[in-house]
């Protein structure tokens, strides 16, 4: 039992303080400072781990526990999947945050570039991020909110009804990123001739 306690004790400080550290990132990059935000989020994403890596190393003392208490397995593969997903939102958002200080971070390496750099940049950036949103929104739709605390079942049901929405937009965004840098003239030079008409001029 001892052992079972200090295992739980482990995984419980890790995750608290990778959700600190999501707290603060969020709060980070609500004020604009996302080099520093992406900087909390990836701290965030090595806390999940590191309870993850506590879950796996102790796996077989818990799952003589798991064996004999009802109900306890679900709840350690739901915890499981948590961390997993946790894990892989966290460094999805530190993606996203890379990406958009390239616009807003006056000491990113492309602050001096043309825009059609700063967005693929951007757009590498979403890349990254995609399939990690794509894989937690198919783990977290398969997750049973039964086998959940009541205090987080309401929080996994509001991400299983949103992650598909987030995932759908990353797809849109990252369908419109060549159509987008060839008009910008990234690849090649473009020329466009822009005319204005005059309402006043006889037709």
């Amino acid at each position: 039992y001892r052992d079972v306690r200090q295992y739980e004790n482990e995984v419980l400080g890790a995750t608290n303080l990778a959700i600190n550290e999501l707290k603060q990132a969020q709060s980070t990059a609500g004020e604009l400072a996302f080099l520093p935000a992406a900087e909390q989020f990836e701290r965030a994403g090595q806390g999940f781990q590191a309870a993850s890596a506590v879950m796996r190393n102790q796996a077989p003392a818990v799952a003589k526990v798991a064996a004999v208490i009802p109900g306890v397995n679900s709840k350690l593969q739901a915890a499981s999947v948590l961390l997993n997903l946790g894990h892989d939102l966290a460094q999805a958002a530190t993606s996203v945050s890379q990406g958009v200080s390239v616009f807003s971070d006056p000491q990113h390496f492309l602050h001096e570039q043309p825009l059609s750099y700063k967005l693929e940049y951007f757009f590498v950036r979403l890349q990254e991020a995609q399939p990690l949103v794509s894989a937690s929104a198919k783990s977290i739709a398969a997750l049973d909110s039964a086998s959940l605390p009541a205090e987080a079942a309401d929080q996994v049901s509001a991400f299983q009804q949103s992650m598909p929405t987030l995932a759908a937009e990353l797809e849109r965004l990252d369908r419109v990123r060549d159509p987008l840098l060839n008009f910008l003239g990234h690849h090649s030079t473009q020329r466009y001739l822009i005319m204005f008409q005059n309402n006043t001029e006889l037709r």
